[in-house]
């Protein structure tokens, strides 16, 4: 699991972009994860960002963390396959929500 100053540290760095939904899911999520697991956040941002942004998003909360993180957005998981959406919804943990 994220500790609470993580959680923080990505609450806060994301609240420019008016979050509604940050979640935390996989290996982290479930309590599974090593030294070696990346981070793996579900964002639902409250404003448009184009694809130049989300790599900057993505960059920056890697450098916060000191960890690889695994950046996906709800719509990108809405159009992902059945299995991806079910696996993910199983293990999200959301850390903030609107």
């Amino acid at each position: 699991m994220t500790t609470q100053e993580q959680n923080t540290a990505i609450i806060n760095y994301l609240m420019p972009y008016k979050p509604t939904k940050i979640g935390v899911f996989g290996s982290v999520a479930r309590g599974e994860n090593t030294n070696n697991s990346d981070l793996d956040l579900l964002i639902n941002l409250g404003i448009p960002i184009d694809l130049f942004q989300f790599m900057e998003i993505w960059d920056d909360l890697e450098v916060l963390l000191n960890t690889k993180v695994d950046l996906v957005t709800e719509n990108a998981l809405k159009s992902s396959n059945q299995r991806v959406q079910k696996n993910i919804n199983q293990d999200i943990v959301f850390i903030y929500e609107k």
